[in-house]
């Protein structure tokens, strides 16, 4: 067999395997998607969570939910679970979009959240959980707005 028809059948094997492997992963991450809990309420927020905060909680309450999560070094599914536990799609779209820029850094957003809590707290001390995150958000678009 010449040096040309070996590495003709190494390069099919390489596809081959390269082929059963995105499969693979394919199939598992279907299993797990399948596993999971669905949610009818908002994306990002397993079904039947209920909790304290909601969209009219205060930015106070926010503040201290942040600051315990902060502290354990939350990742995202229990920092989304936490901070709407009612499932509030407003309130699941602007964590969606802090969440968005950290994935990886959770404890950033985190930070952003604080920064955005005692901004909304500042311009008006009855602040609500959603003005909190929405004061967040613009804050976090003004720094990637500038940083580009």
């Amino acid at each position: 067999m010449s040096g040309g028809g070996i590495l003709e059948i190494a390069g099919y094997l390489g596809i081959g395997l390269f082929v059963l492997f995105c499969a693979g992963l394919l199939l598992r991450n279907r299993q797990r998607s399948s596993s999971a809990p669905r949610s009818d309420t908002a994306p990002g927020i397993p079904a039947g969570t209920k909790g304290t905060l909601h969209a009219r909680s205060s930015a106070k309450e926010t503040t201290a939910v942040t600051t315990s999560l902060l502290a354990s070094q939350a990742m995202w599914p229990e920092i989304l679970v936490s901070l709407n536990p009612d499932g509030d799609a407003e309130v699941a779209r602007v964590l969606l979009v802090l969440r968005g820029p950290h994935m990886f850094a959770p404890h950033t957003a985190l930070q952003v959240l604080l920064d955005g809590c005692a901004k909304a707290l500042r311009v008006n001390p009855a602040a609500t959980h959603l003005a909190a995150l929405l004061a967040a958000q613009e804050s976090m678009e003004e720094v990637t707005r500038f940083g580009r």
